[in-house]
């Protein structure tokens, strides 16, 4: 099974969100940059981190570490909430990169499995994990600081009750992992700052350092699709957002994202979303509501 790269859209200034998902919603094999915790609030999940297989019964959570491969099985009859957040959530209370990297140790290090920690982190860790999501459904007034406050409450937590040191190959992996995801960050950080004109495989795989061979293979292992793939999505998502937020034609729309030709903006458009451009906005300018505190 093919893994893939989820880029989830969050907040830039609240960089954080919750999922509720049942039971027959199977995850299949992906990874993100952002942290992730997996709680089970009814029946039992069957899912994997890296090479590790868990059952996770009502109650329990994972820990899933930015950069890791992991998937969900069909579990029919069981809820899962998912809490995703980027480490940048934390930047104002971070005082050099030495205490940023510390943080993301703490996320790759903790046993990922809430049954092997001690009874009284594991509760009061699901009492916050429950509290955030309260909060963050309800939405009451200044609702972004209780959140805050109750995911600085859990990394304290875990600062003060660490259990299980990683071994010798999790240092390993922490190595590969970081030095891929700071491959990742180059090449996504050049597409945002290029992709309003051409951009090439030989530039981009030069920017980072690799042979056009290598680059390839590298970008499709750890994406899950083609780099030419990405880039046509990523204009497309970025079209997207100019249709719905802003009263401009297509030529300019198109000079915009950095694609070439009308004809080819129309086609990568019905081919990625599935419609033409009057079409998706036509159906979604109704569907936006006013934007929220986050």
């Amino acid at each position: 099974m093919a893994i893939y790269l989820e880029r989830p859209h969050l907040n830039e200034h609240f960089p954080f969100r919750t999922l509720l998902n049942d039971g027959d919603i199977l995850t299949t094999p992906h990874w993100h940059k952002e942290q992730e915790i997996i709680y089970v609030k009814k029946g039992t999940i069957q899912m994997g981190i890296g090479e590790e297989s868990f059952e996770v019964k009502e109650g329990e959570f994972l820990l899933v570490a930015g950069g890791r491969v992991h998937y969900v099985l069909a579990s029919p009859g069981s809820v899962r909430c998912v809490y995703q957040f980027s480490d940048r959530f934390f930047h104002e209370m971070i005082k050099d990169e030495q205490e940023l990297q510390t943080l993301k140790n703490l996320w790759r290090d903790y046993p990922a499995y809430s049954g092997k920690w001690r009874e009284d982190t594991a509760a009061s860790t699901r009492a916050l994990l429950d509290a955030i999501y309260e909060e963050d459904q309800n939405r009451a007034q200044a609702y972004t600081f209780a959140v805050k406050g109750y995911l600085c409450l859990m990394v304290l937590g875990l600062y003060r009750n660490r259990e299980g040191a990683g071994n010798e190959r999790g240092y390993e992996y922490r190595v590969e992992s970081s030095r891929m995801l700071e491959k990742l960050d180059q090449i996504f950080q050049y597409v945002e700052q290029h992709y309003t004109r051409p951009v090439t495989l030989e530039e981009v795989a030069g920017h980072i350092g690799f042979s056009i061979f290598y680059f390839t293979k590298f970008f499709k292992k750890n994406v899950g699709k083609t780099f030419v793939q990405f880039l046509n999505e990523y204009r497309i998502d970025k079209a997207k957002w100019i249709l719905l937020n802003e009263d401009v034609g297509a030529a300019e729309l198109i000079e915009r994202i950095g694609i070439g030709s009308t004809k080819t903006y129309y086609r990568l458009f019905k081919e990625i979303v599935g419609m033409s451009p009057g079409e998706y906005k036509g159906m979604n300018v109704l569907k936006q509501s006013p934007t929220s505190g986050a």
